[in-house]
């Protein structure tokens, strides 16, 4: 780069890499897009109201329905749980905005939402491969 910095980074070798050891790899779940996305290290004193807020403020589609499995729970580190959306199409787009958002708790601390594609076909009957 013109300030001198490198413009790659090589992270084969990163804890975080998940393609580098068999053990890693064996634990991947590849699943394609679907209307259902699974939402983790939301703050927990989060609400569905929270949700929608931010939806609204991002300027992305809401979702048709929320399923939380942990939810202010005393001693809870976040909220996780499912969203359901009313196509593909929508749940990709909140996806590619919304995914690693910083959130913050009524505390203050920061969260890193992170979204992923769930491969249950229904929010009701969650099938826990995420």
């Amino acid at each position: 780069m013109p300030d001198g910095t490198p413009c790659w980074k090589d992270f084969t070798q990163s804890r975080n890499n998940r393609f580098l050891t068999a053990e890693a790899v064996s634990k991947n779940r590849i699943i394609g897009p679907s209307k259902i996305l699974h939402f983790y290290n939301a703050p927990p004193d989060s609400t569905e109201d929270t949700f929608k807020q931010l939806f609204s403020e991002l300027k992305v589609p809401e979702f048709t329905a929320i399923k939380f499995f942990s939810q202010g729970q005393p001693g809870g580190k976040s909220s996780t749980g499912l969203m359901e959306w009313i196509d593909v199409e929508s749940a990709l787009e909140v996806y590619v905005i919304a995914n690693h958002y910083t959130m913050h708790a009524l505390s203050g601390r920061a969260y890193t939402f992170k979204l992923a594609f769930s491969s249950n076909t229904s929010i009701d009957t969650p099938n826990m491969q995420h």
